[in-house]
């Protein structure tokens, strides 16, 4: 005790892991932005998914691990349409990559949408990869 003010562990505890939990939502908040801004700069999905990818494991937060990995399933989800797309159908490319955006859009849209809700994304809220 020291000028009549008593800190107790557990509160320093709780300011600790509500500070990484933020922490953790802004990387995940990143990450979205990173991927949003891919679909008029390609390399900002890949940015985007480095560090989704490299940032995985420090990441303790249930609900932050869930949007990183929901990200980084988002953005292979993207680069194996693409491919396909412009490997496969030849005539059908511009229909193809209107496709694979709209369905890219709307999957960043949900996961934005939990996110700042500060819910996991259902699929990966258990995943301890």
């Amino acid at each position: 005790m020291r000028s009549g003010i008593l800190v107790s562990s557990q509160t320093t505890e709780y300011r600790l892991d509500q500070s990484h939990e933020h922490k953790a939502q802004q990387l995940a908040r990143l990450g979205y932005l990173l991927l949003f801004f891919g679909a008029l700069f390609g390399f900002t999905a890949l940015v985007g998914a480095i560090i989704s990818h490299s940032r995985l494991r420090e990441i303790t937060s249930t609900v932050a691990r869930s949007h990183l990995i929901f990200q980084l399933y988002a953005f292979w989800f993207i680069v194996v349409i693409l491919i396909g797309t412009l490997l496969f159908a030849n005539n059908l490319i511009a229909t193809g990559l209107s496709a694979a955006l709209a369905i890219w859009l709307t999957t960043l849209i949900y996961g934005t949408t939990l996110l700042l809700r500060q819910l996991p994304v259902p699929l990966f809220s258990n995943s301890h990869s």
